[in-house]
């Protein structure tokens, strides 16, 4: 009988040492010290007035569903990059979904101000107040997206 001959079979993929490498997961203090975070804390404090506050607007849910999304979403943001998940893994479409969530909530708080306009008739110290606090948030949120498209823009260029 005649058997083939053996022979050897060798594989080989390519593997960038990152696959390999362990994930790094810190927490990184120095994080809160950049603009970005100290950015985000502020959406954070501005958005916490905001619910203690709508309870005086006329339109309510809307005022304090937008204000409690964005609670959870600059949380959420803070975290994710305070602990570089974000960096590790893919920085663009972080970049990306940043600069959408805040133009979005940009936009949301500037109808929260404006809807909030139609209740200084029923108590107007605390309706300025909210509509000042709705307006910078607004402005926030806007700086943000405009820095984060900024980011991407330089990142594509690049």
């Amino acid at each position: 009988m005649n058997l083939p001959a053996q022979h050897t079979v060798t594989i080989t993929t390519n593997q960038t040492s990152s696959e390999n490498s362990p994930v790094d997961i810190h927490f990184d203090k120095g994080y809160f010290s950049t603009l970005t975070a100290r950015i985000l804390i502020i959406e954070l404090i501005l958005s916490i007035i905001i619910i203690l506050l709508s309870g005086l607007a006329l339109f309510t849910f809307f005022v304090e569903s937008a204000a409690f999304l964005a609670i959870i979403r600059t949380l959420f943001l803070l975290i994710f990059n305070a602990f570089h998940f974000c960096d590790k893994y893919d920085p663009i479409s972080s970049l990306k979904c940043h600069f959408i969530t805040a133009a979005i909530f940009a936009i949301l708080f500037f109808v929260a101000s404006i809807l909030c306009l139609l209740t200084l008739i029923v108590n107007l110290p605390f309706s300025l107040f909210l509509i000042l606090v709705c307006v910078a948030t607004t402005m926030l949120f806007a700086y943000d997206a405009y820095l984060k498209l900024q980011e991407l823009r330089s990142i594509g260029t690049s």
